[in-house]
């Protein structure tokens, strides 16, 4: 059973893997200020710690969380970035910290992602020089990424699309979803998960048909 949410679009991030002359490869990725994010949602700020050892000259990062009023640890390691080293290896060590308690494991289902050199700009040594943001995601039963959709926000275009049209645009975030409900005492129907549907079943933001979400924005108007 997952024991948290998958994670939405502007909590995604792309860099660029590799290139060459035909185009670039994007892979999908996560922050450490995710992983803190969906920790604070989830378990609340007072029930999840992390710390940090060095073993064989490794950075470890473990996640504790309090469950029954006992603490609950996994631990990865992380590796070096082009930050500066040390900063760099702890903050991978926690998110893959993150990806052994499930936050964020569905990035492992991305397609492969590729960007055609005519899709974006190139600085004066050939490299890409213009930035991509998943705009759209969506998930099978398995929970596995079924549709994305990527912008060249440099160039105000799409540049990647797999698995179908895009839906309605979700930038209604989850915050703003549940501020609104607060507001409008509809707190049993909006929840921090996804809506409560008439058989009581909870449906997440993002498996919502175009219709259902356009719905959902009315009544929250």
């Amino acid at each position: 059973m997952r024991s948290f949410r998958l994670l939405t679009s502007d909590e995604i991030e792309c860099r660029i893997a590799r290139q060459n002359e035909n185009g670039v490869q994007l892979l999908l990725y996560k922050t450490a200020r995710t992983d803190y994010a969906v920790l604070d949602e989830s378990v609340g700020v007072a029930n999840w710690q992390c710390d940090y050892k060095e073993v064989d000259g490794k950075v470890y990062c473990g996640i504790g969380i309090k469950m029954d009023g006992e603490w609950i640890w996994k631990w990865n390691c992380g590796a070096e970035s082009n930050m500066e080293s040390e900063k760099g290896e702890a903050s991978d060590a926690l998110k893959r910290a993150g990806f052994a308690w499930g936050i964020g494991t569905e990035l492992y289902s991305s397609p492969f992602i590729w960007i055609k050199s005519d899709k974006y700009d190139t600085d004066k040594n050939g490299k890409c020089s213009d930035r991509f943001k998943v705009v759209d995601i969506g998930f099978d039963e398995q929970q596995k990424i079924c549709r994305l959709e990527i912008d060249n926000t440099s160039k105000r275009t799409n540049a990647f699309s797999f698995g179908g049209k895009r839906k309605t645009d979700r930038t209604f975030d989850i915050k703003v979803v549940t501020e609104l409900a607060k507001k409008k005492d509809m707190q049993n129907v909006f929840t921090a998960d996804g809506i409560v549907l008439k058989n009581g079943r909870v449906k997440p933001y993002t498996e919502l048909t175009d219709e259902e979400w356009a719905r959902a924005k009315e009544q929250l108007k």
